[in-house]
């Protein structure tokens, strides 16, 4: 016993044998490596995991992003629905309000048009019923022969302006611009018979004369006022058939005025006998100027070429008023047989 103590106690405390000393560094060297190698496989495995752990990570956070998007995307298509529905129901509101105005509006619309409608089909009842009557007044005062001629065509004025001017619409406006058209037209007549009578100096006393006695009928021509209602009577029939009976009932006074006989034979024919002489005195102007034409194509200065045109001009200008003399004076000469067709003309000599 001492001895197994006594030689176990030196050997816990003397230093391991030299016997055994280099395979334990052996075997620790061996469990080193092993421990190394352990760690790093361990390492590589940690890595490894982490790679993967990374990859799956990355593959959730995309399916997740997809996931919301597709959701977004799904949430915004049902607002964008869900708004289209609103809007479209409103539109419907919208429109089922405006037609529902719209009816109304025109139901109002062609109530006031039949009010209207009405008063003017009682006012053009009025104003047929108002000239037949004056018509037939007249008509009678004539044949009775109560009346002068004088008188009587007065009294037609009276009742022409009469039935003219009280009417509130187109008749008077148009009556206003033809009797401006007119009054425009014969200024422009005057004023270039007047440049053309003062531009050219007679040369012999006797074509001096009759220079002055075609500007006197000139003169006489366009200053009378008896053949204004023969010129307004075509004229106002061309407005076409939206005019008014009161219209009508113009027309026919002033037809009657028109075949009235006597003095007024009288002055349409010296008129027709005025309106000859001066369309043969503007031919004669027109024939001039043609010469005076011809001889100024000849020149080559600019002075003679805008003499040329303005000559050109005013040759177009009187070829113009030539035709509508020669209507005119047509319109006179049919005026003046439908007077001598008129029984009447015989019937009442001292209207003469």
């Amino acid at each position: 016993m001492s001895r197994d103590g006594a030689g176990r106690g030196p050997v816990a405390r003397s230093h391991p044998s030299p016997r055994h000393g280099p395979a334990q560094k052996d075997e620790h060297k061996r469990q080193l490596e092993r421990l190394r190698a352990e760690l790093e496989a361990e390492r590589l495995r940690a890595q490894e995991l982490r790679r993967r752990f990374a990859a799956e990570t990355r593959e959730l956070k995309e399916a997740a992003e997809r996931d919301r998007q597709l959701l977004a995307e799904r949430l915004h298509s049902r607002w964008e629905q869900r708004q289209a529905r609103e809007l479209q129901r409103l539109r419907e509101l919208n429109q089922q309000q405006r037609a529902v105005e719209i009816r109304r509006l025109l139901c109002s619309k062609e109530a006031e048009l039949r009010k209207v409608q009405g008063m003017l089909l009682q006012q053009r009842d009025d104003a047929i019923r108002q000239a037949r009557d004056l018509q037939q007044q007249l008509a009678k005062k004539l044949l009775r022969g109560d009346w002068s001629s004088s008188e009587a065509r007065r009294k037609l004025h009276d009742v022409l302006s009469k039935l003219r001017w009280e009417t509130n619409g187109k008749q008077a406006a148009h009556i206003h611009r033809l009797e401006d058209k007119l009054l425009l037209q014969r200024r422009c007549f005057l004023n270039y018979i007047l440049e053309r009578f003062e531009g050219d100096q007679p040369t012999t006393s006797k074509e001096a004369r009759a220079k002055a006695t075609a500007w006197h009928r000139l003169q006489t021509l366009l200053s009378t006022r008896a053949i204004k209602p023969c010129l307004d009577a075509p004229l106002q029939g061309r407005t076409g058939s939206g005019q008014s009976v009161a219209e009508v009932g113009v027309q026919t006074v002033g037809q009657q005025e028109d075949c009235l006989p006597g003095s007024t034979h009288s002055r349409l024919l010296e008129q027709n006998a005025h309106l000859q002489s001066a369309l043969k005195d503007l031919e004669r102007r027109c024939s001039v100027l043609q010469e005076e034409n011809c001889l100024l194509r000849k020149g080559s200065s600019p002075e003679v070429q805008e003499e040329w045109e303005r000559l050109k001009q005013k040759t177009v200008k009187l070829g113009l008023i030539c035709k509508q003399l020669q209507e005119r004076s047509m319109q006179l000469q049919n005026i003046a047989c439908m007077i001598n067709t008129v029984p009447g003309a015989t019937a009442h000599p001292k209207l003469h």
